[in-house]
């Protein structure tokens, strides 16, 4: 099975009880293979200190989801491989350099990024982007 490049949405979905859990869950579980910019740990920190500080994880809880984030098996890309081309996309398109790091290692990879930012999707729909960024939620 090919590569997937995993957006920490996805991740976020997969980790948590959230809409689109158990969706993300089969997904997941039918992918064996996914890459990811070292971007998405600091990501997923942010998302389980968000959780976090709204009480809606214990101190003991935020330890565990941050060390199984850190036990996913995921190929890491580092920031600076993917940093031209990353600026080069966020200064083209609407999109945040945060997803357009995601968007150029699935350029670089020749494959797919997976994310739940259905707002991402449709605003890349008309470009030559468009095949690399799905939503496999839907």
């Amino acid at each position: 099975m090919k590569t997937v490049v995993l957006d920490a949405s996805i991740a976020a979905k997969w980790i948590f009880l959230e809409s689109g859990s158990e969706e993300a869950e089969k997904v997941l579980n039918d992918q064996d293979h996914f890459t990811v910019p070292d971007l998405f740990y600091l990501e997923m920190d942010a998302i389980i200190g968000k959780k976090y500080r709204k009480k809606e994880l214990s101190g003991e809880e935020v330890h565990q989801k941050r060390e199984f984030v850190r036990e996913l098996s995921v190929d890491v890309v580092y920031l600076h491989i993917l940093s031209d081309l990353a600026f080069d996309i966020s200064i083209s398109l609407p999109v945040t350099i945060y997803d357009a790091l995601y968007l150029a290692l699935a350029v670089e990879k020749k494959t797919e990024m997976w994310t739940a930012d259905d707002r991402l999707v449709r605003g890349l729909k008309t470009t030559i982007f468009s095949d690399y960024v799905i939503n496999p939620l839907k």
